[in-house]
Formats: structure tokens, sequence, C-alpha cells
């Protein structure tokens, strides 16, 4: 089998019956995140007693996730061949599969018969850190109409650039160039009630926006330095030991062979994809 491969093992999906390796290996996290911050107060008689609150933060995050989804392939062997069980039985998998942490032990070409697809994440080279900007204003005023009566009144604005991965690009699903989400106004709204010196009543509500996950952009973004190529079971009998029928295609040899790059043309592959970022109809935070 190919170097990564033999080197880590791959997963093996029978029906009911999965073993092999993570899937995410190799793995390199790294982030950093610096934080500016100011607040302001003033207080003030206008119509009651006012205490107003204002104030921003902006927030540079770098992120960078070298994640290699299945460099150590996948042979999905959930096939149902003619004359033989679902699934082998526990002395030819023993047999096939002498040392379980040892993947150059392993007969490959023994599960041809219930092997549908082999499938592969090629890896282009390391990837860079990716950068998401976070800003946000907030305005906020504690209104003290009267000694038992307080109204809040606030509103804050917030933006998350980058957010869903806006540059990336896989074809034909993903289009580059995606504009952020600009208009994130969550206006608040609380009253608090004094009924006596120690019972109040409050109440309130308003509009909030969450943080996007990183995962959401660093998954989608893999996409630049990792291509998963399914290759199905041509019937050659040594398939699963060499499913490509000779080396390994590079990342970009790789991408000259899915249909979406090669005009439909015959015997093109398709591309096995995960997560994306969303159509631009969908991208609110």
């Amino acid at each position: 089998p190919y170097g990564p491969v033999r080197e880590c093992g791959p997963v093996i999906n029978f029906t009911g019956f999965t073993f092999g390796g993570n899937q995410g290996y190799p793995r390199h996290r790294g982030q950093d995140r610096y934080w500016l911050r100011d607040d302001l107060s003033y207080s003030y008689d206008a119509k009651g007693h006012h205490d107003l609150r204002t104030g921003g933060e902006f927030i540079y995050h770098t992120e960078m996730s070298a994640n290699c989804t299945r460099c150590r392939s996948t042979y999905t062997a959930t096939g149902r061949p003619t004359g033989l069980p679902t699934i082998p039985t526990p002395a030819q998998l023993q047999a096939w599969f002498p040392e379980p942490f040892s993947a150059d032990t392993w007969n490959f070409n023994a599960i041809n018969p219930w092997v549908t697809n082999f499938n592969i994440g090629i890896h282009k080279g390391r990837r860079v850190a990716d950068r998401v900007n976070l800003a946000g204003l907030w305005l906020q005023d504690d209104w003290r109409l009267t000694s038992k009566l307080t109204v809040n009144l606030g509103v804050r604005w917030d933006v998350q650039t980058n957010a869903f991965a806006n540059d990336g690009e896989v074809v034909p699903f993903m289009v580059p160039g995606r504009p952020n989400d600009w208009n994130n106004i969550a206006p608040r709204l609380g009253v608090a009630y004094a009924i006596t010196d120690k019972t109040a009543l409050r109440a309130g509500g308003g509009k909030y926006y969450a943080e996007n996950i990183t995962s959401q952009l660093l998954y989608a973004l893999e996409y630049r330095s990792v291509v998963q190529v399914d290759v199905p079971n041509d019937g050659r009998a040594d398939f699963a030991n060499n499913p490509f029928n000779g080396p390994m295609p590079t990342y970009a040899q790789a991408l000259q062979r899915f249909c979406a790059y090669n005009n439909n043309a015959a015997g093109c592959l398709q591309r096995a994809t995960q997560e994306l970022g969303p159509p631009r109809a969908y991208q609110n935070t």
C-alpha cells in the first residue's frame, strides 16, 4: 500500500465492524488571540438618573490547523459477494490481520471481494495560519425613572470576518469571495421594579449573535492542502493493495482527475467532501 497506509494502517469498514487508526492523523493545531477592549461610563440626570456605558473590542485571531484528514485511507468493505458471508469469519480476519498494530503484516487483497470503495486524503503541504477578526461595539443606558423603577436600554453590534471560510473554494460547491456578515445589530431591553426593599421583579430580552466556532472555517479550508479521492473497486485482483493501479497521484494530479475539473471526462472521479462553508444566503452568525 501507499506510504501513509503502510506506516499507520488504514480504517477498514466492514458491515457492523470497523477497525483502524485515527483519521485525523497527523495533526498540528496552533492558536493565537490578542484582545483589545475599552469601556467608558458616564452618569447624568435627565428625567431620572442615567448610568450610560459604552465601549468596544477588537480580537485578532489566527489559527493554524494541519489536519491530514483520511491520509491513512479508508476501505469500505460492506459489499455482499456471492457465496461469501456478509463479513469475513473471525478465523479469516485473524489470518489476514495477524498483527493489528502493524499494517505491514496485513493481507489487503484478501478483503477484495468485500471492498466497494477506497478513499484517501492526498496532502499538498503544510498549511498556513488562517485569520479571523472579531469586533464589537455596545451602548447601554441604565435609566432609573423612580426609586422603584429602572429601565435598561441597550444595543450591541458584532462582526466576525472570514467566519465561514469566505475566500475558500471547493469546485463546484463552495464559491470564493462570499461577503462577511456586517448587519449583526442586537437590541436589548430590561426592566427592574422594586416591590419592597428585599424583593424586586425583573424582566428582559434581546437579540444575540454567537461567535462562530473556527472548525467551520478550518474544515472548509482544509481543501487547500488535502484532497480526498474516492476510487470505486474496479474488480482487479490487487485492487485493495493497489487501488490506483499505479503510483498515487499528487495533489495537483488528483484535482485534474475530478469530474468538476476536467469537464466530466470519461472515467473521472467524484470528489469526496466533508464540512463546507454555507451558501451566501445562509451565512449568518
